[in-house]
């Protein structure tokens, strides 16, 4: 970065020449009216030390040389220097000149203001004003612009200009003028903390803070500096949670884009005119996109600034919570934005929240800190965004005051998910001149824009890398992968490789399951074709409770279920999705049913008697959450789109609500004698060695186990065969039978044993 600035540096400091000629008048003014008092050569080690002759050498040195400095420049209303004239007249660069008025305009800065900053920029254009302003000061450490001396050099009485006799210049500084003495006041204004310069950011305190107000030194924002004299804007007090982006009204296709639904593009076009007027007026707009995932509402927000074909700064809240000086990153974000003319994109509005469902206070505390004459667009997931915008204090900035669709002050964009036309045209987009369904996948899996454009790009990689061989199944790994995504943890994929012959029940709990099966293969005929999803009061869910004891084919029954239909199956971690945190339980229930849904997989709910216990009287707050928790569940299940599997050991402990929001209610009983022979023989695959003694009727009938208890026993009992290095015998299977009904806290006795009884001797 140092040469550009070497090379550019005199061009820049040519085109700021006659406000700085105009500053070197009123300095010498300033300093010929000290030596007059004396107050400069009464201690000549004063300010340690910076002499008289070297200020005559600096001032000597000034811009516009040869202009007589006994002719004072013609004083104007309220400020002696006029950077905006000066710049604007003469061969003066025109980008330079830009770029001031620009900020005067951006900030709507006053002349008083325009001053100051450039009082303030004056040291960044040539050091040597660094020892004129501590030579004025009296003090080698403070070598800034104060509010001291920009009284002395801006609001003295004009009449006491350099040339002028020893007693006017005696006199000068006393202001008894009372319009140099109201200017006074307006200058130690201008440079309080809470005024515009300092509180947006254009001046910074330099030096010591433990001095009286008006000694204390402002210097310019170093990233404002360098941009005034023709560099590009950078900034070290923004973290990497800060970026710029170019969009181009050229060069993409804004709220055209496929990803963008085309119910919601006359919208968003409608706010990209708002951002660009937004842009020309100077005032605030504060609009929220809001979408299924923060990430699609974050690719729509973008269409749409690329729509209006302006910058764009975009804010990344999570990386912003890792960041010490929040406040300090969110003001420099916005100078940079006002300054150059950028919309500001926050996302996501989600990560304003806390684990116990309350607001990051110092992250509120920093964002308050935008919107003030700028577009400021927030993307947030289907989250609580209006309590969050509520809290940083955003009610007042308006579309328009008829805008229907203003809530709160806020406009916001509700992105619809695609359709099923919309996501296929997508992905034709994203894989044009290939060849491959794109409706199946459309049909398939219900993804945003960004999931799409990423399964896309994963679906080419798995093909370079020889993962698939078909592109259409590169495609269908890649979109199952990326859908689940957002669930993390709270679900699992649960593969079945079991047939329905491996799966033994009476013949009309298996008439039960045949009857799923056609529900969910019917379904769009029954809801869509016959219009009955128009007479349903909720979602169009297909759900299914298997309830029966521990080991009866219940967890099998839902895999082979979604084998046969062609789905997925995600089943629900418990463990992973009850949390302590008040409001988290429920997200986490969200994030499981939307990946379930947008896969377009069956949702598996094990151990259902967990979530859905029955609803307790509120005696404390504990029973007050555990009833919220199961009262939101029940709603996810009766509003979800798709299937919903629960599978639980004790129907009767389900809340009473919970039957009537199940289609289908299939008890799974013990099997009878019959079944437990086919479940035994069943069990044992044909490369397993067999002795010839066993007796698959008598361990039918002698002992009531379920199909989930005889896997345990013959996989126990097949280790004991293998360590004995031995065929799987009736011995062994006994022992493992004893092993199993201890467990369970059952003793067999010598008459359950019957002829079989010496096997289990001395075991």
């Amino acid at each position: 970065m140092n040469a550009p600035r070497r090379a550019e540096l005199p061009s820049a400091e040519a085109g700021f020449a006659p406000a700085l000629a105009q500053l070197d008048r009123l300095i010498e003014r300033e300093i010929l009216r000290l030596r007059a008092r004396y107050e400069l050569s009464l201690d000549e080690l004063r300010g340690l030390y910076v002499s008289d002759a070297q200020v005559d050498a600096l001032l000597a040195s000034r811009h516009a040389a040869g202009a007589p400095f006994a002719s004072p420049p013609a004083p104007s209303a309220g400020a002696d220097l006029d950077a905006d004239v000066a710049l604007g007249s003469g061969p003066q660069l025109p980008a330079i000149a830009a770029r001031w008025q620009a900020l005067c305009a951006a900030l709507a800065l006053t002349p008083l203001e325009q001053d100051l900053l450039l009082l303030a920029l004056a040291p960044e254009l040539q050091p040597r004003y660094e020892t004129l302003y501590a030579y004025l000061n009296n003090d080698l450490a403070r070598r800034h612009l104060t509010a001291e001396l920009a009284m002395r050099l801006l609001a003295s009485d004009s009449s006491a200009a350099p040339g002028a006799s020893p007693q006017a210049l005696q006199l000068a500084g006393t202001f008894t003028d009372p319009a140099a003495a109201a200017q006074r006041v307006a200058l130690r204004a201008a440079l309080a903390p809470d005024a515009l310069l300092a509180a947006a950011g254009l001046l910074l305190p330099a030096g010591a803070t433990d001095l009286p107000r008006a000694q204390r030194g402002w210097r310019l924002a170093p990233p404002l500096s360098d941009w005034l004299l023709g560099l590009a804007w950078s900034d070290e007090r923004l973290p990497p949670a800060v970026f710029s982006a170019w969009r181009s009204d050229g060069g993409g296709c804004g709220v055209d884009d496929p990803g963008v639904p085309c119910s919601l593009r006359a919208r968003a076009a409608r706010l990209a005119v708002a951002v660009n007027a937004s842009l020309a007026r100077q005032r605030a707009l504060v609009a929220v996109v809001s979408a299924a995932t923060a990430d699609d509402a974050q690719y729509v927000a973008h269409r749409v600034l690329e729509h209006a074909g302006c910058h764009l700064l975009q804010l990344d809240l999570r990386a912003l919570r890792t960041v010490p000086a929040a406040a300090e990153a969110v003001a420099a974000l916005q100078l940079q934005a006002r300054v150059t003319g950028q919309a500001v994109l926050v996302s996501p509005l989600d990560a304003l929240a806390e684990p116990d469902g309350r607001l990051n206070e110092p992250l509120l505390i920093a964002l308050r800190r935008l919107g003030a004459a700028l577009p400021c667009l927030y993307a947030s997931g289907h989250w609580r965004w209006r309590e969050a915008v509520l809290a940083l204090g955003l009610r007042e900035a308006a579309l328009s005051e008829d805008d229907d669709d203003a809530a709160d002050g806020v406009f916001e964009l509700a992105v619809p998910e695609l359709n099923g036309d919309e996501r296929a045209a997508l992905w034709r987009s994203e894989l044009a001149g290939l060849a491959f369904d794109a409706q199946a996948l459309a049909d398939r899996f219900v993804l945003g824009p960004v999931r799409i454009r990423r399964a896309a790009r994963r679906a080419v990689d798995l093909l370079r890398d020889g993962v698939a061989v078909a592109l259409q199944d590169a495609c269908f790994a890649a979109a199952r992968a990326l859908s689940t995504e957002d669930a993390g943890d709270v679900t699992r994929a649960v593969e079945s490789t079991l047939r329905w012959d491996d799966l033994v029940l009476p013949a009309p709990v298996a008439g039960r399951l045949r009857e799923v099966l056609r529900a969910i293969e019917l379904r769009p005929r029954v809801l869509d074709d016959w219009g009955l999803a128009r007479r349903l009061n909720g979602g169009r869910a297909i759900n299914v409770m298997l309830a029966g004891v521990s080991g009866t084919g219940k967890t099998m029954a839902a895999g082979l279920i979604a084998l046969s239909v062609g789905m997925d199956l995600h089943r629900l971690e418990l463990a992973a999705v009850v949390s302590k945190y008040i409001g988290e339980t429920e997200k986490n229930l969200d994030r499981a049913f939307d990946a379930a849904r947008r896969a377009n997989a069956i949702l598996f709910i094990d151990e259902a008697d967990a979530l859905l216990g029955k609803r307790s009287e509120v005696k404390d707050a504990h029973d007050r959450h555990a009833n919220v928790e199961i009262a939101y569940l029940l709603q996810k299940m009766e509003d979800h789109d798709g299937v919903v599997i629960v599978a639980t050991n004790l129907a009767g402990n389900l809340d009473e609500a919970f039957s009537r929001r199940m289609q289908f209610v299939i008890d799974f009983p013990l099997p009878d004698a019959g079944g437990r022979e086919r479940l035994w023989r069943g069990m044992l695959p044909a490369a397993l060695p067999l002795a010839g003694d066993i007796d698959f009727a008598f361990l039918a009938g002698q002992f009531a186990l379920a199909g989930g208890d005889i896997r345990n026993v013959v996989l126990d009992a097949a280790y004991a065969a293998a360590a004995d290095a031995a065929p799987l015998s009736m011995r062994h299977l006994l022992q493992a039978v004893a092993r199993q009904q201890a467990k369970r806290g059952r003793a067999m006795d010598r008459a359950q044993l019957r002829e079989y009884a010496s096997l289990l001797e001395g075991r």
